[in-house]
């Protein structure tokens, strides 16, 4: 797959001893308007070295409007600056971020970033696009922010911090309780704290979301433009926000619906996607037995929503979208404007062979991530599956036709991935550590 070569080397001396050669950095690929510039349109996906020639592996990745971040092992942040093409070998940077704690993840928004540390604490970097565009450093360089991080606090204050995602302006952030706390914008609801949402209203530190999510525990939340999603741990599904386009997947799609349903959720709402499904007359395999289902992962896009959902007998997975579907993200096979919860085609029913078990097993999904008009799903075969507006070859398939039905990212067959990322036009994929087995290959 392009990362173990064997090189014929001479022995050593007699009488010394060889230390066992390092192992390669786990790859990292990016692709879509952070790897490309327009006049060099379409290219596939590109592996991106920059972190690895710094000793760095890494560990998360975002996407901002004019930034491109990531976290280590290490414990650093690193920025490139630029939205067109910043990630390519002859961009400038990386640069590595002063902090004055260890990062362990990081979320965007469009000109922000919130850092989660490794001491459980939240940091808000904000004005990121414009002062990093301005750096004049070489790459590697530790550089200090134009304004200085700034610890969340709020409802944040007294809380251990362990997770985060960030939206086109807000950002939720989960607890070690399993408690969401959100910030920023919330002109749509999007931060789920109730009353009413209006033009311009703002958060500025980090409350907690109550309503519904009161008591539950939240395993995972994903920010879209403007609306959000929670899945708690026992596989339910909360949604609020936006919901001009059924992007939240509480309406069916009739016409009474869109007539008289709410187009925004200012309070968590739970989606029964089973129920909506059956409403919809959609005849599937997740909607005739419900209780077997549970959700598993959520991700929200520009103004769509990707589920996925787990047969608790089978281990089938099956894979819901809805919302604003014009450049076929919604994957369903169909480029349609709008559309209520529809199953994915072509995710639902794979298998591969077993050789320790000796028999076909279902392949299931191990990660979604949306963008602003399209969406990714990694599998448990280690396949990439792309769907949308491929443009700005975010598809990563060599070309710039868009799909509307899932496509595989054939430069990725082979490479062992486990995470996945996509925000605005851009994705990355990566694995944060070598397992034995795939050191052996």
């Amino acid at each position: 797959n392009g990362f173990f070569v064997n090189r014929a080397t001479p022995p050593p001396p007699p009488g010394s001893a060889r230390a066992p050669a390092a192992p390669p950095p786990p790859p990292l690929f990016v692709w879509g308007q952070v790897a490309v510039l327009r006049a060099e349109l379409p290219r596939p996906p590109m592996e991106l070295t920059a972190l690895a020639a710094h000793g760095a592996e890494t560990k998360a990745v975002a996407f901002g409007a004019r930034f491109a971040a990531a976290t280590d092992t290490k414990g650093q942040l690193w920025l490139w600056a630029g939205a067109e093409g910043s990630m390519r070998p002859e961009a400038p940077g990386p640069w590595r971020v002063k902090l004055p704690e260890y990062a362990a993840s990081v979320a965007a928004t469009h000109d922000g970033l919130v850092v989660v540390t490794m001491r459980g604490r939240a940091l808000m970097l904000e004005g990121v696009g414009e002062w990093v565009c301005a750096l004049d450093a070489a790459a590697g360089a530790l550089v200090t922010p134009a304004s200085p991080p700034r610890a969340l606090g709020g409802d944040a204050a007294r809380r251990r911090i362990v997770g985060v995602s960030g939206g086109g302006d807000h950002a939720l952030l989960l607890d070690s309780n399993g408690a969401v706390l959100a910030v920023g914008a919330n002109d749509r609801g999007q931060l789920g704290l109730g009353g009413e949402p209006g033009e311009g209203q703002r958060v500025a530190e980090p409350r907690l979301v109550g309503g519904a999510l009161a008591g539950r525990k939240v395993a995972a939340a994903s920010c879209g433009e403007r609306h959000s999603l929670c899945v708690t741990e026992d596989g339910k599904l909360f949604a609020f926000g936006d919901d001009k386009w059924l992007q939240l997947g509480l309406r069916d799609g009739s016409v009474s619906s869109l007539k008289t349903g709410l187009e925004l959720r200012a309070e968590p709402t739970e989606v029964d996607v089973i129920s909506v499904l059956k409403s919809a007359g959609h005849v599937s395999e997740a909607s005739r037995d419900p209780q077997r289902w549970r959700v598993l992962f959520a991700a929200a896009g520009g103004a769509h929503s990707l589920i996925a959902l787990r047969d608790t007998r089978s281990d089938i997975t099956c894979l819901v979208s809805c919302g604003h579907g014009r450049w076929g993200q919604l994957g369903d096979g169909l480029f349609r404007h709008i559309s209520a919860p529809r199953e994915v085609k072509g995710v639902s029913g794979r298998e591969e062979w077993d050789e320790n078990a000796q028999k076909r097993v279902p392949i299931s999904v191990r990660g979604l991530a949306a963008g602003s008009e399209h969406s990714a799903a990694l599998l448990s075969s280690g396949d990439v599956m792309v769907w949308g507006h491929n443009g700005l070859s975010q598809q990563g398939t060599g070309n710039r036709v868009g799909n509307s039905a899932p496509t595989r990212v054939r430069a990725l067959t082979g490479i062992p991935l486990s995470r996945l990322s996509c925000a605005r036009n851009s994705c990355a994929a990566w694995a944060e550590s070598w397992t034995a087995a795939q050191l052996q290959r």
